[in-house]
């Protein structure tokens, strides 16, 4: 497993800028009616967009800068999202961190295409901790002809464009860029996708996440540049990852020249200048912790200040969530970084492997930190120092979550 950078980057910020002076409340010029033309309908607002999502819909965007959050945003604030909910049976309106994304579902064989060229249609959100535009169990999907991204840069956590327990989606003409964290993501086994003519670029933690991806996921011709990492991948999945005339930038062919079980044809590599160290990779804690004895008996509770939080914590034993003390259980696959930016992120420990959270400290114990994850809840980290020499490293964690506690050892 490759070391992977928690870092913010959001390059596209001159185009989020122009994105910002263009876009209407909800889109290009909502006066107008939807066009019919075949079976082919053509939107111009966010509101008609959303009410043509439907099986086997096709749906052609009118050229024009959308900011889905202007829409869909009046409904939360109005306390009618729920009842929006209701009466859509295709999308859902659901809150992330800072504000609220869309979520299209169960909806088959939907195609959805910009109308002109890919530039000439662009759809943007405001919120930088959610997803542009998530699919989830939409089979046999074609989008295409689409710009995509966030208006404000940020330590951002959501994707551009999510696949969620998909089967079979070909996108074409596709420029999804940050500053979201991921620009194609393919989420809780969706399998078959096929990318054509594309530019995946400008993302904090990469151009693709395919780590519980299944089936065939294959690349054309497309350009994954500008990232600050290389993305996420799981060569131990069932999935046959390919790159088929495919341009990659200096962070891009850092991560992915090096990684195994992909098929790679006839692509152009940047130069780089760092590669990858595999002897301090920091997030697959192979073997175990290194002779550490721990003795709970030897450990007080100490304050977060006398730390330094932008650490790596390494996964020791699961414990008693009531006694709060080790179990005996071995963790040590599981290591979370706390950064100096209030940010961080717990790898190894829930299904999805890599969960990103905030964090801050606790009000009322400096010993304490809360933590606030997308998908799985509030969490509270509670810092040790030992007390003896004996005790190695003298600095333990213990991270409270819904299964139970883990106890994790500074690395140092």
């Amino acid at each position: 497993m490759k070391k992977k950078r928690l870092q913010l980057a959001c390059a596209a910020l001159a185009l989020c800028a122009a994105v910002l002076s263009g876009c209407a409340s909800g889109g290009a010029d909502t006066s107008k009616k939807p066009k019919v033309s075949g079976n082919a309908v053509t939107v111009n607002s966010m509101e008609q967009l959303l009410e043509a999502f439907k099986p086997g819909a096709e749906i052609v965007l009118a050229k024009g800068n959308y900011n889905l959050t202007n829409y869909i945003n009046d409904f939360w604030l109005a306390d009618e999202a729920e009842s929006f909910n209701v009466e859509h049976q295709y999308v859902e309106i659901v809150d992330c961190y800072d504000g609220v994304e869309l979520v299209v579902k169960y909806a088959d064989n939907v195609t959805l295409r910009g109308e002109g060229e890919t530039a000439e249609t662009e759809i943007v959100i405001d919120p930088r901790y959610g997803t542009v535009l998530t699919f989830e169990k939409c089979d046999n999907l074609k989008v295409s002809n689409l710009t995509m991204g966030h208006t404000e840069m940020g330590e951002c956590m959501g994707s551009v464009l999510e696949l969620s327990a998909c089967d079979g989606a070909e996108l074409r003409n596709l420029d999804l860029y940050g500053c979201g964290v991921i620009a194609l993501e393919c989420s809780n086994n969706t399998q078959n996708v096929t990318v054509y003519d594309s530019a995946l670029r400008d993302c904090s933690w990469g151009p693709l996440d395919v780590y519980s991806a299944t089936g065939k996921v294959e690349l054309h011709n497309c350009s994954l540049t500008g990232s600050d990492s290389g993305g996420f991948y799981n060569s131990e999945n069932r999935l046959e990852l390919a790159f088929y005339n495919c341009t990659f930038g200096q962070a891009e062919t850092n991560y992915w020249m090096f990684t195994e079980g992909v098929t790679f044809e006839d692509c152009a590599w940047s130069e780089i200048d760092q590669y990858p160290d595999y002897e301090e990779d920091m997030y697959q804690i192979e073997g175990g912790p290194r002779e550490i004895v721990f003795d709970a008996d030897a450990l007080s509770v100490t304050s977060f200040d006398s730390i330094s939080v932008a650490e790596v914590w390494c996964g020791y034993a699961t414990g008693n969530p009531e006694a709060g003390t080790p179990s005996g259980i071995s963790a040590g696959e599981v290591s979370m970084s706390l950064r100096s930016d209030a940010t961080g992120i717990l790898y190894g420990y829930y299904d999805d492997y890599a969960v990103p959270f905030l964090w801050e400290k606790n009000k009322e114990n400096p010993a304490k930190v809360d933590i606030t994850t997308l998908h799985h809840g509030a969490l509270q980290a509670t810092v040790y120092q030992a007390q003896s020499d004996a005790v190695s490293p003298g600095t333990w964690l213990s991270l409270t979550t819904p299964e139970g506690a883990l106890w994790m050892y500074l690395n140092v």
